[in-house]
């Protein structure tokens, strides 16, 4: 470009000196021609037809001393040069750093001593350097920069020692520079350090693309920086670039960075011989594309006139962050490259993609370091330059890019470059936009799939956390309290619902003549009864139900999930007994393995002994939650299983633990170790808000989850549990002692006639199917939401809350039509045989006929 603009624009020109390397089958005035084929010449040889006649070549290398300049050539260079232009340079980034020394410090070394014996008649020495040569520092001024070595000693040990030790030796001086050829581009300005009084000059272009009017539109001939990225680009290799989209694409055309070269070594002439040698800082203004813009156009351009040549669809994704880059790469570059070499392989070619996105790869991190910094530039020279133009000069060597029109020119960018380097025209757009559409719709349904694939991974890792059901599957279990009512409903849920779940470790009492399993294998064998449904109070109905079948409660589960019993592992526990009397194995196993703990277990007995109440609800909960903190480093979720009148001492309960009277930590010192009148005496005044031993020592045991790690614990407060709704058989309960269904079934063998009770009052009842559920749904909560303090108040809310005589009047109601339809009681222990029921239950409502009517005659004598 600088041979064409000097022949065209200066015709008067005596001779332009060409240094050309030799080849052995090509003389320098062929390679020369060659080089004058370019279609860059065809405006001079209408323009100046004789213009090569004024190119003399001169063969030399810049790899060998003195250039290999035959004596002849540098007399002659040295009596007839007014005017040198330095541009030759090792552009390679991860070029050996021997060489690019040797190429970019030595050989200007040898051109300056060369310089320096025309010292006589030269006007002017410009030597090319680039704007990165300086990208250590964050703002570049036009001036001699200091650096770490000196040029002489870093030429000396270039050529004396050998690469591996050179390379070690300078490593430490060249870290602050990102690549070799912008080390060497720095050194070899520090040569012009000390060269005061001499006509030289440093000019620092950016990154110099296509040219934008002249001599032709678009022209470029090689695919440097900015040009290799965005042919990569849009041939569709590069898909991912780690890339601050925001900065400014620092590129410059090449027939203004020309004008802008040639005036430069006129305003170095200009200036005479100078104190300081002048630095040209040639940067785009400040109106530049950025990163973003300079791809989004090329995107947009290829829309229109797509590349034949294309291997995909071209797009792009930039990243400011190394990481997902690097996952991008891995799964968006090189993935597929090793499919298709596989594929490649199987049908008989050679395979290339791997070592082509290896090069690509290589390539991208080359650049990185321009793309994700952004520099600020002193332009003063430039300006000062451009502003003692003639109006002429102004004209004829343009560098003014002020107004310059950059959505216009990025146009003509990509048209040069699929022009004069990917060698496509118009004729083949046809071809290339049938290409286009089948990448489109290919790309269309790889993406579809790519997400889809994706979007299943994290579900599958996580689905934990969306679903209850998968969460259970993923776990190991540890119920405490599994043989009770609650306990009961709660493995046969787990294991129907979650199938998948790996072993559920149940604490049992031991028994002197029966082992863990034996127990275990006794409550699978646990009586139920599944009934109809027969009125709109399903719940409460199914509740008092009685059939002529006796079905197990884990019937259903042995049909649906035969090898169940081969996950629950039966552990010898006691919650009276210190450390809940846990062998050392059995406790190491636990802590190894558990991943969910449910503390069910509870003394339920509303006026046990406040010592023992203590000991099991309090003490006993205190060493679960120890053996829950070893479990740390995979325990998942505990839950805690209070009630709701755990806090009946207030009048609205919030889902929150409140502060109680006595230090938890107090009260089991004083169980285990006071005599049992003087600990109830001492703690009496203390209980006194709890109706109850039951509801006191639950209240204190909600205390000591105050300081646990909130992350990993949740407490769970049922309300009064009564039978199942719906599942795993309607209306199943297995015992009748305490809360509402003691009641009930007192009042239902006709024992409680009168209570103290008001009817209007929510009668405070759940299904156990539903608390189960609930209980699960908690765990799971505890797991997915772990940055709360988890608390879950079960209560009956139907919109239709039952009242307490609601609930009695059903009772009744159901009774008297089970009796008069059914053969068997419902809940068979310690009642009567059916017949005998049937006998004393007609004969109690016979009495009670009779004395309400006598009742009814004396009021009617008063």
């Amino acid at each position: 470009m600088l041979i064409e603009k000097l022949s065209r624009s200066c015709p008067d020109i005596s001779m332009i000196y060409v240094m050309i390397r030799s080849q052995k089958d090509k003389s320098p005035e062929n390679l020369l021609d060659e080089m004058l084929e370019d279609p860059l010449y065809d405006r001079i040889k209408k323009e100046v037809p004789y213009f090569h006649k004024k190119i003399i070549p001169i063969i030399g290398d810049f790899n060998i001393k003195d250039f290999g300049l035959s004596e002849s050539d540098r007399n002659m260079l040295i009596k007839k040069v007014n005017v040198i232009f330095h541009i030759a340079a090792d552009m390679q980034f991860y070029e050996n750093l021997k060489i690019s020394t040797i190429v970019n410090n030595d050989a200007t070394a040898t051109i300056i001593k060369l310089a320096q014996d025309m010292s006589h008649h030269l006007k002017s020495f410009i030597h090319v350097s680039t704007i990165y040569s300086n990208c250590h520092v964050k703002h570049i001024e036009e001036r001699i920069y200091s650096y770490p070595i000196n040029h002489k000693h870093l030429i000396t040990f270039a050529r004396n020692l050998p690469e591996n030790i050179f390379e070690e030796k300078i490593s430490k001086f060249s870290s602050q520079w990102p690549n070799t050829y912008t080390f060497t581009k720095a050194i070899s300005e520090g040569l012009f350090k000390n060269k005061h009084g001499r006509p030289f000059g440093i000019f620092r272009p950016a990154m110099v693309i296509s040219s934008a009017s002249e001599p032709l539109i678009g022209w470029i001939d090689n695919m440097y920086g900015p040009s290799d990225f965005a042919r990569s680009l849009l041939l569709g290799i590069i898909r991912f670039h780690r890339c601050n989209g925001t900065y400014k694409a620092n590129i410059v055309p090449v027939d203004f960075t020309v004008n802008a070269l040639i005036a430069s070594a006129w305003d170095v002439d200009q200036h005479g011989h100078t104190d300081n040698v002048l630095v040209y800082n040639f940067v785009p203004p400040v109106d530049g594309p950025t990163w973003n813009e300079y791809i989004h156009a090329l995107l947009d351009i290829n829309k229109i006139y797509p590349l034949r040549n294309a291997i995909y669809l071209p797009l792009m994704t930039l990243f400011k962050h190394k990481i997902p880059y690097r996952f991008c790469v891995w799964f968006g570059h090189f993935l597929p490259a090793l499919l298709l070499d596989a594929a490649s392989i199987c049908i008989g070619r050679s395979p290339s993609m791997w070592k082509l996105y290896m090069k690509v790869d290589k390539f991208c991190k080359a650049i990185e370091p321009f793309c994700n910094t952004e520099w600020t530039y002193s332009i003063d020279n430039v300006q000062s330059m451009w502003d003692h133009l003639k109006k002429e000069d102004k004209q004829l060597f343009n560098f003014n890019m002020m107004e310059f029109n950059w959505t216009e020119y990025l146009i003509n960018h990509y048209q040069g470059m699929r022009l004069y380097r990917l060698n496509e025209n118009d004729s083949m757009l046809k071809v290339s936009r049938m290409k286009y559409t089948r990448f489109y719709w290919i790309h269309q349904i790889i993406k579809t799939i790519f997400f889809f694939i994706i979007f299943w991974i994290i579900w599958f890792m996580f689905r934990e956390m969306f679903y209850v059901y998968y969460f259970s599957n993923l776990f190991i279990f540890c119920l405490v309290g599994g043989t009770g009512f609650l306990g009961k409903m709660l493995i046969e849920k787990l294991l129907r619902s979650c199938p998948d779940i790996s072993m559920i470790y149940v604490m049992i009492r031991s028994q002197k003549d029966k082992s863990p399993e034996n127990l275990l294998d006794e409550m699978l064998e646990d009586p139920v009864s599944n009934t109809l449904t027969i009125s709109k109070h399903n719940i409460f109905v199914n509740h008092c139900y009685i059939n002529l079948y006796n079905p197990q409660l884990y019937d259903r589960i042995k049909k649906e999930v035969p090898y169940f019993r081969k996950k629950i592992i039966p552990i010898i526990g006691d919650c009276n007994i210190k450390d809940l009397g846990l062998s050392e194995s059995d406790r190491n196993m636990l802590i190894n393995k558990v991943k969910i703990i449910f503390h069910i277990a509870t003394n339920m007995q509303f006026y046990e002994n406040l010592k023992i109440s203590t000991i099991v609800n309090v003490d006993a909960t205190a060493t679960i939650i120890k053996l829950a903190q070893d479990m740390s480093h995979h325990l998942k979720s505990f839950i805690h299983v209070s009630t709701i009148y755990s806090n009946c001492h207030v009048k609205h309960i919030e889902e929150r633990i409140y502060s109680y009277p006595i230090n938890h930590k107090h009260l089991i010192t004083f169980a285990r170790n006071l005599p049992e009148n003087i600990f109830e005496e001492k703690i009496s005044k203390i209980s006194s808000q709890w109706p109850n031993t039951y509801t006191f020592t639950k209240a204190i045991s909600e205390g000591l989850f105050k300081s646990e790690d909130a992350s990993r614990f949740g407490i769970f407060r049922p309300a009064m549990v009564i039978s199942s709704a719906s599942e795993p058989l309607i209306g199943w309960i297995d015992n009748m002692y305490s809360g509402l269904s003691g009641f009930a079934r007192s009042l239902l063998l006709g024992i409680v006639r009168f209570h103290h009770c008001n009817g209007a009052y929510k009668a405070n009842i759940v299904p156990v199917d539903f608390t189960v559920n609930a209980l699960i749904a908690s765990a799971y909560d505890v797991r997915s939401q772990y940055w709360y303090d988890q608390f879950y108040d079960l209560y009956y809310c139907n919109y239709k809350n039952m009242r307490n005589n609601e609930y009695i009047r059903i009772n009744i109601m159901c009774s008297k039509k089970i009796v008069l339809k059914n053969k068997y009681i419902y809940y068979n222990t310690g009642c009567p045989e059916p017949t005998e029921y049937l006998g004393k239950y007609a004969l109690l409502r016979k009495m009670f006929q009779t004395n309400i009517a006598m009742m009814y005659l004396m009021m009617l004598a008063v």
